[in-house]
């Protein structure tokens, strides 16, 4: 190893640590380097200037992807407390030369995918997810949340990569060291030494030895030693440019690996045919959700809304932490006094004291507001925990980044619709009778067909049963963003890519109930240029599909949408027509359907039967709910159909009030009497699906089935026990409560008929036998 160079200085930090950026100033005033060099991906450096803009408010993201498969996607998160922002901003107001010399993500990305790298021989940590910057957090899917990249530089998370592969034992020396200061986690142990004081710039000299001390070189990862000697060579290239103070800004993990410079040849060994791709890169909004550890990013902290508040050194220091708790405690409702707040910033400044600390710590102020404002429960610090400790906060950028077409066309539709991307969980509820509220309605349902979960749609409104409102959960993610890069091969804008996307998928799909789906969805998101294909595409489905219980989805899906169409203001006329010949094609062969199936294949049925007859009832014109009705008499009478289809046929025609009490408890008796047992219960799982008010208002339906249950023998009994707990675990609990009050009720008045009936018929014969006995015992005379 050659000499130390003196053109430069390393400055090893902890990403996102509030006490690392503010020593990094007071070092880089000390030092007043002529260039900056950050950990980042190169790829970057093109949109460095935008950080200066005023539109930029942290936390935000670099955002890098592959440009051929998006999905492949690595993010760099910043937040205001960000050693590596502050040392941007530090250099751009002072007009320095700054850049990024990470590896760069033509590399990285391929790198990840490549399981070749995941299994070289002198790599001892589990695969590079993609983005192995080791701040970065890598999307594999675009259903998938960030997770981390690579080693957390020991920025006291030492777990963020596990330390052992194939079994091998690789001691955790930071962890190690933790424990003998005395704390639970290297977390504890950093914010003591590092985050939670003030500015120390005499502290980097220490951080390197310390980690000179704790790395293994001969141990390092492959991805490590890559990305080391990809750093090396940068700051050679800065050296060679004629550079006198360089200020190095890297994860303290590498600190000791830049402090000396091996032979460049040495390193170029390493870089040696990297395979490349080409990556887009752009900023996107961050959330300090996405910067704690529990959403699986390695470099993460452990309360982001923490560390803000240190960075920012508030005056009134615990006590404003305390009132900031307050406010969100009575924000849902606690009562949360003055006197609260100042008891817990009296107690927390008592714990700091008796553990040695100048002031108190997250722990001292957590266990303050346990005590003082949760009365020793733990169970509402879950609300500070969201809300203060790691916070909701979304950044934003400035309209200037560059952006893809399609996620530029989301921000304008949602200013004009002013409906803004939050971080937090809001909930929507949108009239559809207004114009701007089904505008919202058609945008997520846009952004649901091109996979972007912006918006979910809630269970009330997807019952079917047409109504004028739709409830939405909306909460902005920031992958999010890769979502809509990988949807951005559909089209520029949201309504034309959500189109293609349906012409795309329904072209490739032979399914009914799916392609019903994609037409259901295309009304809803007011797409009325997809509507005529995918109608066709389904059409052309149906006409050579003989499976009925597609049909059955199918019909059961769009009737809702065809009833209450002209709600969104969309032509429902030629769907009304088609879903005619649906429901007589599916009255045809519904009897036959039901027949000879097998217990899987008739409970999916059954769910089709209820959803069919809730939609004809839904769509009822041009005769087509008496058609219907008819269909379920003759499945009612089919005696080769399946049991539990006969029974819930019955159930629905009663429900209807297609056929009387009386016809219903003929049908239950002829089910009940002598025959299979299994059989019997299964048309009555079906005949009292869902509901037991049926045997509560109907005291001679719920006779015949007390009787028919008295009646079975005790091994028959035995073997449909689990099948009558299957149907009457289906009733609510009051149901079921009711149901044994009616039976216990007729069970004692039974009782007391045999009673006074029993006094009718005296056996007198009997009685004049102990007749002499009883004049005995009591001293009576007389005779007969």
């Amino acid at each position: 190893m050659s000499a130390r160079n003196e053109k430069y200085r390393v400055f090893g930090i902890r990403h996102h640590g509030p006490g690392s950026a503010r020593s990094l100033l007071a070092a880089l005033d000390a030092y007043a380097p002529d260039a900056i060099l950050i950990e980042g991906p190169p790829e970057g450096d093109t949109l460095l200037p935008l950080a200066a803009h005023a539109g930029m408010q942290p936390p935000v993201a670099l955002l890098l992807y592959a440009l051929d498969e998006p999905n492949q996607a690595a993010f760099y998160p910043f937040a205001e407390f960000s050693p590596e922002w502050q040392a941007l901003r530090y250099a751009q107001a002072r007009n320095l030369p700054v850049r990024f010399f990470d590896l760069p993500q033509v590399h990285g990305l391929v790198l990840a995918s490549q399981a070749s790298f995941a299994t070289a021989p002198d790599e001892i940590d589990p695969p590079l997810p993609a983005g192995e910057g080791g701040r970065g957090t890598s999307s594999g899917s675009a259903e998938e949340a960030a997770v981390s990249a690579a080693r957390s530089e020991n920025d006291t998370d030492p777990e963020a990569d596990p330390e052992t592969s194939s079994g091998a034992e690789y001691p955790d020396p930071w962890r190690q060291l933790a424990r003998l200061a005395g704390f639970a986690d290297p977390e504890a142990l950093w914010d003591r030494l590092v985050e939670e004081r003030p500015d120390t710039p005499e502290l980097f000299a220490a951080i390197a030895e310390l980690m000179q001390a704790i790395r293994d070189d001969d141990r390092l990862p492959r991805r490590d030693r890559i990305r080391e000697a990809w750093m090396r060579k940068e700051l050679r290239a800065e050296l060679r440019a004629g550079r006198d103070r360089i200020a190095v800004v890297c994860g303290a993990f590498h600190a000791p690996a830049l402090l000396d410079l091996p032979p460049a040849k040495q390193d170029a060994e390493h870089l040696r045919d990297l395979p490349k791709t080409k990556v887009g890169a752009t900023w996107v909004p961050w959330t300090y959700g996405r910067l704690a550890r529990a959403s699986g990013y390695g470099a993460g902290v452990e309360s982001p809304g923490w560390y803000e508040h240190l960075w920012h050194r508030h005056p009134a220091g615990t006590a404003a932490w305390m009132s900031r708790a307050a406010v969100v405690f009575r924000g849902h409702d606690l009562d949360i006094a003055p006197a609260h707040a100042i008891e817990a910033t009296r107690l927390a400044e008592t714990l700091a004291a008796l553990r040695g600390r100048t002031e108190p710590g997250l722990a001292e102020v957590t266990e303050a507001i346990q005590t003082i404002y949760c009365y020793g429960d733990a169970s509402p610090l879950r609300l500070v925990e969201e809300k203060l400790s790691v916070g909701e906060h979304l950044g934003a950028v400035p309209e200037e980044a560059p952006e893809p077409p399609l996620a530029a066309d989301l921000r304008r539709e949602q200013k004009r619709l002013r409906l803004p991307a939050e971080a937090s969980e809001r909930q929507l509820d949108l009239d559809l009778r207004k114009d701007n509220d089904l505008a919202r309605s058609h945008l997520l349902h846009r952004l649901s067909i091109l996979g972007v979960a912006w918006g979910r749609l809630q269970e009330a409104a997807r019952s079917g049963l047409g109504t004028f409102h739709e409830y939405w959960r909306l909460r902005w993610e920031p992958e999010l963003a890769v979502n809509l890069i990988e949807a951005g091969h559909y089209g520029n804008s949201v309504v034309n890519a959500a189109e293609t996307a349906l012409y795309e998928r329904a072209a490739a799909c032979e399914s009914l109930p799916e392609l019903a789906a994609m037409l259901e969805a295309a009304l809803k998101a007011g797409l009325p240029m997809a509507v005529p294909s995918l109608a066709a595409r389904l059409d052309a489905a149906a006409a050579v599909s003989d499976d009925i219980g597609d049909l059955m989805q199918a019909y059961a899906r769009l009737a809702p949408v065809a009833k209450y169409g002209d709600v969104r203001r969309t032509d429902s006329g030629a769907l009304r027509l088609t879903l005619r010949h649906y429901l007589e094609r599916i009255c045809i062969g519904l009897s036959l359907a039901a027949s000879g199936i097998q217990d899987e294949a008739a409970t999916q049925l059954l769910d089709s039967l209820v959803a069919v007859d809730r939609a004809a009832h839904i769509l009822d014109e041009h005769g087509a709910l008496a058609d219907w009705q008819s269909a379920l008499v003759n499945l009612a009478d089919h005696s080769a159909a399946h049991p539990l289809l006969l029974g819930r046929a019955t159930r629905l025609l009663l429900d209807r009030r297609c056929v009387s009490t009386e016809e219903a408890a003929r049908r239950l008796g002829l089910a009940l009497s002598p025959g299979v047992a299994a059989r019997q219960a299964a048309w009555l799982e079906g005949f009292l699906a869902e509901s037991g008010l049926l045997l509560i208002h109907q005291p001679e339906l719920l006779s015949l089935l007390d009787a028919w249950v008295c009646g079975l023998r005790g091994e028959v009994f035995d073997d449909i026990l689990p099948l009558l707990r299957r149907a009457f675990a289906k009733f609510a609990k009051p149901e079921r409560k009711q149901i044994g009050q009616k039976l216990a009720a007729e069970q004692d008045a039974g009782a007391v008929t045999r009673t006074a009936g029993s006094a009718d018929r005296i056996d007198w014969e009997r009685g004049r036998r102990v007749l002499p006995t009883v004049r005995l015992l009591f001293g009576v005379e007389g005779s007969g």
